[in-house]
C-alpha cells in the first residue's frame, strides 16, 4: 500500500488541475506569508524564470509535493518502528516524555499557530538530523542484502 501511495500521489499532483488541489483563504495566506515557506516559492520562481502563469502552477504543485513527502515520511515511520523494534525498547519514562512533547505541541498550536509551527519546525529539523545515522545503517544494510544475493 505504501509503495502504491509513493508512486500514485506524485502523479496525481502532477496531472490534477491546480484548482482541484488547493483551497485558499485569508487565514491560510496570512500564515503562509508569515512563515519561511514563501521563501521556497521565491527560490523556485527564480529557478523557473519569468513565466508567471506556469510558475504559479509549478510552484504550488512543488509545495504540495513537499507537503506530501513530509507527511509520507511520518506515516512511513510506523513501518520503520516495527522493523527496528522501537516499541520493545520504549521505557515508561521515554513514553511519558514523548507524550508530554506531543501535548505541549498541540497546546502551542492552540495558543498561537505560528509559534507552534516554528517550534515544531525546529523539532522536525532535530528529528531529521538525529535520523541520519539510522538512514545510513538502513542504506548500508540494503546494499549488503542486494550484494549477497
Amino acid at each position: 500500500m505504501g509503495i502504491l501511495m509513493l508512486i500514485s500521489v506524485p502523479l496525481l499532483i502532477y496531472f490534477f488541475p491546480l484548482e482541484n488541489l488547493i483551497k485558499s483563504n485569508f487565514s491560510s495566506q496570512k500564515i503562509y506569508n508569515s512563515t519561511g515557506f514563501k521563501i521556497i516559492n521565491d527560490w523556485l520562481a527564480l529557478i523557473f524564470g519569468d513565466n508567471k502563469e506556469v510558475n504559479t502552477v509549478i510552484i504550488f504543485k512543488a509545495q504540495i509535493f513537499i507537503a506530501f513527502a513530509y507527511t509520507y515520511h511520518y506515516l512511513n515511520w510506523f513501518s520503520k518502528t516495527s522493523v527496528i523494534g522501537w516499541a520493545k525498547t520504549l521505557e515508561l519514562k521515554k513514553m511519558i516524555l514523548v507524550l508530554g512533547i506531543w501535548i505541549l505541541s498541540i497546546a502551542l498550536y492552540l495558543y498561537n499557530y505560528q509559534t507552534g509551527l516554528m517550534v515544531l519546525f525546529i523539532l522536525s529539523m532535530i528529528h531529521v538530523l538525529a535520523e541520519f545515522p539510522l538512514n545510513v545503517l538502513s542504506i548500508k544494510t540494503i546494499f549488503q542484502k542486494l550484494i549477497s544475493k
